[in-house]
């Protein structure tokens, strides 16, 4: 057993992710932070997930992500869909584990399905016509 899972925190770490998530996100909100060094209080943004108990801390890289995707407004953002991903970073002197967003990759397309006679795809539009026969 490993102690995140045995013990996890509140909140995401680059340690939590063995494989990149595809979430929807569900809200952004403000939370108050203790700064252990100063003992002041801070409010950091925390983005949460649909069908998700733990937040992630929204830093100005993810943050930007997020914004070149959706816009920078994140109220707009709950539906959306992102990839949570781990990565190595250089921060505060050392190499550690770090979250990071990406855009979900599009689904490759689907190969067109042929008519009956082999003459052309078949519509596949919603409320289409040329499947029910009706005008």
């Amino acid at each position: 057993m490993r102690m995140r899972d045995a013990l996890p925190g509140r909140y995401l770490t680059g340690d939590d992710l063995d494989e990149d998530v595809t979430v929807a996100i569900d809200r952004v909100v403000l939370e108050p932070f203790r700064d252990p060094k100063t003992r002041s209080e801070t409010m950091k943004p925390v983005m949460y997930f649909q069908r998700a108990k733990r937040g992630l801390i929204i830093n100005r890289t993810n943050w930007r992500t997020v914004a070149e995707l959706y816009g920078d407004e994140s109220d707009n953002w709950p539906g959306k869909r992102i990839v949570l991903t781990s990565e190595i970073v250089d921060a505060y002197g050392r190499r550690t584990k770090a979250v990071r967003i990406r855009p979900v990759r599009p689904a490759p397309p689907q190969p067109a399905v042929a008519g009956r006679n082999g003459s052309g795809p078949v519509a596949e539009a919603e409320g289409s016509t040329v499947l029910t026969g009706q005008a």
